[in-house]
């Protein structure tokens, strides 16, 4: 079924899914998609539909762990799941690639959690093109679940926790149709979250638009999902793996930019 207003989706205190969409299964969404994610442990998440259908707003994607239970994630997109997105809307053919008045481009900004295995600014899966110009932003602070499990397996999937941190997990399954896996990082508990791999574009998913990718580059954060966290100084960013500005077998038709750090300021004002 359409759905015509804007789709804002919290999960707060969820132990466990297979997969999250910010959009719909296969229906079209005719406004902005939020995702905020604040606890709970998940195979996949998607800023995206699953499958088909159309979203006509902007995509937001936000990490941000002050929930029950740490955020433990396979893999974390931007678009969708094999369901293409385009910030100027869509026609008969499909997405569109140009237009007026388009919606801001996607963003996915990860702010606080324990373990994420792999990061990709668009989606998964060669029919989720993504039309538009996606952001991942990683400029984390401490996570804060108000329940850590200090013992026993993350059976939905894979680890173990104890006292002290997380250990991770190897070859998770996260897409059951044709095997693919993730591996995801170990956490230290009260350090910033890890992070295995990061991509400014899609998983076998083209985006025909440019791709950023920037670490560690903001000052302070605020968390969208509650406006108790606010002005918080960043640490940094913990990440395991490579930072590719492009995409994993995937095409980037514009520019690929990746931005570590925050700019020196030349003779600033007194």
């Amino acid at each position: 079924a359409p759905m015509d207003a804007e789709a804002k989706l919290l999960m707060a205190c969820i132990p466990g899914l297979q997969a999250v969409y910010g959009g719909a299964e296969a229906a079209d969404v005719h406004g902005d998609v939020t995702l905020n994610i604040t606890n709970g442990t998940f195979k996949r998440v998607f800023g995206g539909n699953n499958i088909s259908g159309t979203i006509d707003g902007a995509i937001k994607v936000n990490i941000e762990e002050v929930g029950c239970r740490p955020i433990i994630i396979g893999e974390l997109y931007g678009g969708g799941n094999k369901a293409a997105y385009s910030i100027y809307g869509y026609d008969d053919d499909g997405p569109k690639t140009s237009g007026e008045n388009p919606s801001a481009d996607p963003q996915v900004n990860l702010k606080a959690f324990t373990s994420i295995g792999a990061v990709y600014g668009g989606g998964y899966g060669a029919t989720a093109t993504m039309v538009g110009s996606p952001t991942v932003s990683i400029n984390e602070v401490v996570g804060n679940p108000t329940t850590y499990p200090t013992s026993g397996t993350d059976g939905s999937i894979g680890g173990t926790f104890t006292a002290t941190g997380y250990s991770g997990a190897t070859g998770v399954v996260v897409d059951p149709e044709t095997g693919h896996t993730v591996d995801i990082p170990a956490h230290v508990r009260g350090k910033i979250g890890a992070v295995g791999k990061v991509f400014g574009g899609g998983n076998a998913a083209p985006v025909l638009g440019s791709t950023t990718v920037n670490v560690g580059n903001l000052s302070t954060i605020d968390f969208e999902s509650t406006t108790a966290v606010e002005a918080i100084p960043v640490k940094g960013a913990d990440i395991k793996g490579n930072i590719y500005g492009g995409g994993d077998a995937a095409e980037v038709t514009g520019d690929a930019s990746v931005n570590v750090g925050k700019k020196k300021v030349e003779n600033p004002e007194p």
